[in-house]
């Protein structure tokens, strides 16, 4: 069978590694790889200010000191609030998170970490 027709029937990695699949000595080498994509982590956000106001950009330092009508609920979060983007803070508790569950569910942490997509906030502001 032609590699061709391995990857048209969707078997080519069984073919490609057959021996292993069929028991025998033949092995590979195993990589636990994390993705991670659109982060967009934002270094002006400021705890405890306003998440939801009439300005373009909420959850941001610019707007410290200013008295802004808000409610205790729609204030921006230790780790990050939705409609905001992600405060360091919390993308360090959730890389942390991250690593410890890995460990446990596979003994080991990310061999390699993939960053795509926006590392930082693309916002203005």
């Amino acid at each position: 069978m032609s590699l061709e027709t391995n990857v048209k029937t969707n078997n080519f990695i069984d073919k490609l590694y057959e021996d292993q699949i069929r028991g025998k000595e033949a092995t590979r080498d195993k990589y636990n790889i994390l993705h991670i994509t659109d982060l967009a982590i934002d270094d002006k956000y400021l705890n405890g200010s306003a998440a939801e106001c009439r300005e373009f950009r909420c959850c941001h330092k610019i707007y410290e000191g200013l008295q802004l009508e808000v409610t205790p609920s729609k204030l921006a979060g230790t780790y990050g609030t939705v409609g905001c983007d992600l405060p360091l803070k919390g993308a360090k508790a959730m890389l942390e998170k991250l690593k410890e569950k890995l460990e446990d569910q596979y003994g080991e942490a990310p061999g390699m970490i993939v960053v795509s997509g926006n590392l930082v906030s693309t916002q203005p502001g």
